[in-house]
């Protein structure tokens, strides 16, 4: 993958010398390359090189797809995003005990989807193959892309009806509490150079509001408190800022988009690619279901 920075122009006389040397690397898999060099009343016309009168610069940036990739990251902000899958993961067994009842083979089933569906981008990312964004789309979006589907023909389905009528809202609320600790890691990495700030709340991404807001009406749903506009003013606003950042994380792909520095690769790797299969569609489903309890439901309801 090589960046024209200015185009090519020719040099004048010169020392015949060229001077080649690897001086930068991004962890393990990528490296810069820095050639500079000038030829006596010659001129060079590589397409990605920068000339001045008497010098040319080339400088290349090499992404190995055969590599693993060190982050860098402290093992404590690993760890906090490993806990925030675990929430997640228990809000959605509690609703699993919930759809299935006595059912033993229902929630054997539900359990082993869950599984399934963390194992196989965790499998793949593990073994690189979401490092690669040439593709279009990028291996990693032909996974994400149908995960969103399957996620929004679930909720839209009878199934998905069921699950709206069945599972408390408190839990549809407090399990988007979520988000606010998750902006939080999102910033950390931004601050080590691993994520784009724009996907960050200095940047575009304005999705922690979600979470400061789903606390203190989750303890409203508890009291039986809370207004129905305000479920729905909730989930419009959570829905739309989840909208942005899927936006922004795409456009922040190295390929096809690569709109902001640095680029959003860390969720290429293990554990980080549970943020795009598993947390987004998590976050979405609820405010899908919450939208179809709320259509199902009177607006003042006993049991909520």
């Amino acid at each position: 993958m090589q960046a024209p920075w200015c185009a090519p122009q020719p040099l004048e006389a010169a020392p015949p010398t060229r001077f080649e040397l690897v001086t930068f690397g991004l962890g393990s898999r990528c490296s810069i390359q820095l050639s500079y060099g000038s030829g006596r009343g010659g001129s060079w016309h590589d397409d990605d090189c920068c000339a001045s009168s008497s010098i040319a610069v080339v400088i290349v940036m090499q992404l190995r797809q055969d590599a693993h990739v060190d982050l860098d990251l402290p093992q404590s902000l690993t760890f906090a995003f490993y806990g925030l899958v675990a929430w997640v993961l228990s809000a959605m067994f509690a609703a699993f005990r919930i759809l299935a009842g006595d059912r033993v083979g229902h929630a054997l089933w539900m359990r082993g989807l869950m599984v399934a569906w963390l194992g196989l981008p965790a499998y793949l990312a593990v073994v690189g193959v979401f490092w690669d964004f040439e593709p279009r789309p990028p291996h990693l979006l032909r996974i994400v892309m149908p995960m969103g589907v399957a996620v929004i023909a679930f909720c839209f389905s009878p199934w998905g009806r069921e699950a709206a009528r069945k599972l408390p809202t408190s839990l549809l609320v407090g399990t988007q509490t979520f988000r606010l600790p998750l902006e939080l890691v999102l910033y950390s990495l931004s601050a080590r150079l691993v994520l784009p700030k724009e996907m960050t709340f200095v940047g575009y991404n304005f999705d922690i509001v979600t979470g400061m807001i789903a606390l203190p009406l989750w303890w409203q749903v508890r009291r039986l408190a809370a207004p129905h506009w305000a479920l729905w003013a909730f989930n419009v606003l959570g829905t739309l800022l989840l909208t942005v950042i899927v936006v922004m994380a795409v456009v922040s792909f190295p390929a096809p988009f690569g709109w902001y520095s640095p680029p959003n690769v860390v969720v290429a790797s293990y554990p980080w690619v549970w943020l795009p299969t598993f947390l987004v569609p998590a976050a979405m489903c609820g405010h899908l279901l919450l939208f179809r309890k709320l259509l199902i439901e009177e607006p003042v309801r006993p049991n909520v």
